[in-house]
């Protein structure tokens, strides 16, 4: 009798062990995903400026590729100023020049742009080094918050009830106040 009560209790005790052990593995398991999804994402972001950064290399060497065009033009635009200085005829219209310029501005923009994606990206991958080592301190700080926002809710929940009461209590005041000024 006794004996088969004992050995009961062991098993449901043990039981439920399993069963919090489940859930405690399976909250694990959850927790881990919720890293890797965003350990996943950050990687989408930082393979994202490499590409731009990729891109926008390219567009320097093809710029810095026609730079020697760039110096011919501006050689050029000299023969053109010292002809015209000259009272020849011009060689040249305005037309080459302006796209001269306008190949000069776009080097200028691309190299802009690059040092931008390179401190984007320097400051990405910093960002996803932090975060990897940060990982259990974001988690624990997930749980706090988690349990002030509880309590919030809780204390908010009293002091509403509270607030409710004591608006009853003031409403009876009034009316006794009232009913006692119109008997006297």
């Amino acid at each position: 009798g006794a004996s088969r009560a004992t050995k009961d209790a062991i098993e449901l005790a043990l039981k439920q062990q399993d069963e919090k052990e489940a859930e405690l593995e399976a909250l694990s398991s959850r927790v881990q995903e919720l890293v890797l999804e965003k350990t996943k994402e950050e990687r989408s972001v930082t393979e994202r400026l490499r590409k731009e950064m990729a891109e926008l290399q390219r567009q320097v060497q093809v710029l810095k590729g026609s730079y020697s065009d760039v110096t011919d033009d501006l050689e050029m635009a000299q023969i053109k100023m010292e002809r015209a200085r000259l009272g020849l005829p011009p060689m040249f219209d305005d037309a080459e020049r302006a796209e001269q310029l306008e190949r000069e501005e776009q080097a200028r923009e691309a190299e802009r742009k690059a040092k931008e994606l390179e401190e984007k990206l320097a400051t990405a991958d910093d960002v996803n080094a932090k975060i990897l080592q940060q990982k259990s301190l974001i988690q624990a700080e997930i749980r706090k918050l988690t349990d002030k926002l509880t309590a919030s809710g809780r204390e908010k929940s009293e002091l509403q009830a509270r607030a409710e009461s004591l608006a009853a209590d003031y409403a009876q005041g009034q009316q006794r106040l009232g009913e006692a000024e119109a008997s006297a």
